[in-house]
């Protein structure tokens, strides 16, 4: 009987077994590039006379529905282009606001009704920071950007909009957490938001810093 080998199984090498056809892959289409988020501005914004067209653009640019309105801490501030509205605040005794006036030298300090006016007025007890929350409470359409007469508004326009964030917290709205400012850069005013953010009501607000303003920045600031 003849032995079997290995080599009787072996008909034919596997390279030279012909392969089915394969049908042609079609050329994948290249991936559009993603298109950058553009940065949507904030609906609370503060600044002063050399920024405020800017950050009005700004807030135009966050759609076609969007309503903006200007909150001017200066009387002299009373148009602006591009802005559906502008409105001149009040001070607590109903006088219009003139902050930072052009003088020789720019205006660091607040008098009695210029700093009040910004919790309360005397008709009522909603002041600037109120008036900014009721806008911005009213439609999520509505940005609001405060000014002052200053150049940038670093100070009183981040202040007033430090104090619209504070009434928005006490209603307890969820917009508080983005409708924010940047702080002021002057000590004196952080340590008045420092104080005023522990208030749970208007009215403690309004007393608490009637009560400040009394005791502690009358002799910083001057009357």
């Amino acid at each position: 009987m003849s032995q079997t080998t290995l080599d009787t199984f072996i008909t034919e090498p596997i390279s030279n077994v012909p392969q089915a056809p394969q049908a042609p892959q079609a050329p994948q289409a290249p991936r559009a590039p993603r298109a950058a988020r553009a940065a949507r501005a904030p609906r609370l914004q503060a600044g002063g006379k050399l920024t405020v067209d800017k950050l009005v653009q700004n807030a135009r640019d966050c759609g076609d529905h969007v309503h903006v309105t200007v909150v001017s801490l200066s009387w002299r501030i009373a148009v602006c282009s591009g802005a559906d509205l502008v409105v001149v605040a009040n001070e607590r005794g109903g006088t219009a606001y003139d902050i930072d006036a052009p003088h020789a030298r720019p205006q660091t300090m607040l008098g009695f009704d210029e700093f009040c006016g910004l919790f309360y007025r005397d008709t009522d007890l909603g002041g600037v920071g109120d008036m900014v929350a009721d806008i911005l409470q009213e439609s999520e359409h509505n940005y609001v950007v405060l000014i002052d007469g200053s150049s940038r508004g670093f100070e009183f326009a981040r202040l007033t909009g430090s104090v619209a964030n504070h009434c928005l917290k006490m209603r307890k709205s969820a917009m508080a957490k983005t409708c924010r400012v940047t702080k002021p850069k002057g000590c004196v005013w952080k340590e008045v938001i420092a104080i005023f953010e522990k208030c749970k009501t208007t009215v403690e607000m309004r007393e608490s810093m009637t009560n400040y303003y009394n005791t502690q920045l009358f002799n910083k600031l001057g009357t």
